[in-house]
């Protein structure tokens, strides 16, 4: 029921969309025969996108040994709820985007196109690596918080997925881009191949190292998805941040990172912790200029509307 109610509750959409949007009409540049060639690459790359959040639990339970297996996906489900924050984060950023890019594609404004590809992935860059240098190095003390201590075993699982889940968020960034250039065929090639990587890295590594084994398959897979998509963005020179910024913000990150090591706290303490690196990670950026007054104030009124 409720799978034929979600199905229904979609088609109904679609046609909805089709008549709002005059798909078919004489007077209109939106024909079926291009929604179709357009939609169906595009909804098996969000079949394969949806995939590589959950198929290595699917590993995770069959590859494991019988005595072990429900505890290991356990620990692989209690890690990725929480490494699923950071692409979600990433949701509005692609939303917002798409119509944009878009737009000033199909007008041949290039440098317009440019400059909203390179500021969403600089944003994205700025808000993920903070919380991957912070969660993966607290990542023992943040499951027992959240959890209890028996889970405190799985913050290595939690650290790989942290790290996975930042880089998925990147990917699938920079994967609606390449759809919002009018190239979902590219983009659906390569999640395909994305995929690919993730279950062979998944029948080589789990048997060994179990729950560990499909978070570092899905850190090496999905780090690939990113590096594969980046690499054609700038082949079409669509725009990646340059690459003092990165260097800059990747810096940032690893000082948070090592600083988060040598001072150690735990319980409710976490949190004051998280909240001063986050704050000294921000100061660092306006320290060097990664950051300036105009981003902070565009991050104020994105987070107001």
């Amino acid at each position: 029921g409720a799978v034929f109610g979600f199905v229904t509750a979609t088609a109904l959409m679609l046609i909805i969309c089709m008549i709002w949007f005059g798909v078919g009409r004489k007077d209109r540049n939106l024909s079926i025969k291009n929604m179709i060639f357009f939609g169906m690459p595009l909804l098996g790359f969000h079949v394969v996108m949806l995939l590589l959040s959950n198929v290595s639990l699917f590993f995770v339970k069959s590859l494991s040994n019988v005595n072990i297996a429900n505890i290991q996906a356990g620990y692989y489900t209690a890690s990725i709820t929480i490494a699923n924050i950071l692409p979600t984060l990433i949701n509005p950023i692609k939303d917002a985007l798409f119509p944009f890019i878009s737009e000033s594609y199909s007008k041949n404004k290039g440098l317009e196109t440019s400059y909203y590809s390179k500021s969403a992935i600089r944003y994205a860059l700025i808000a993920l690596v903070p919380l991957i240098a912070i969660i993966s190095s607290t990542s023992y003390e943040l499951m027992k918080l959240i959890y209890s201590s028996e889970y405190e075993k799985s913050g290595d699982v939690m650290a790989a997925l942290i790290i996975a889940m930042g880089f998925f968020g990147l990917y699938s960034l920079i994967s609606t881009i390449i759809i919002s250039l009018g190239k979902p065929k590219t983009a659906t090639k390569i999640a395909f191949f994305v995929i690919l990587i993730m279950i062979i890295g998944n029948l080589l590594l789990v048997p060994k190292l179990l729950a560990y084994g499909a978070a570092i398959s899905a850190s090496l897979s999905l780090f690939f998805g990113l590096i594969i998509s980046s690499l054609y963005l700038h082949k079409i020179n669509a725009g990646l941040p340059n690459t003092l910024s990165f260097i800059r913000i990747l810096t940032t990150g690893f000082v948070v990172y090592f600083i988060s090591k040598v001072f150690i706290v735990s319980g409710i303490m976490l949190l004051f912790k998280y909240l001063f690196l986050i704050i000294l990670y921000i100061i660092i950026l306006l320290l060097i200029k990664e950051l300036k007054k105009e981003d902070l104030l565009f991050i104020k009124d994105t987070i107001i509307r």
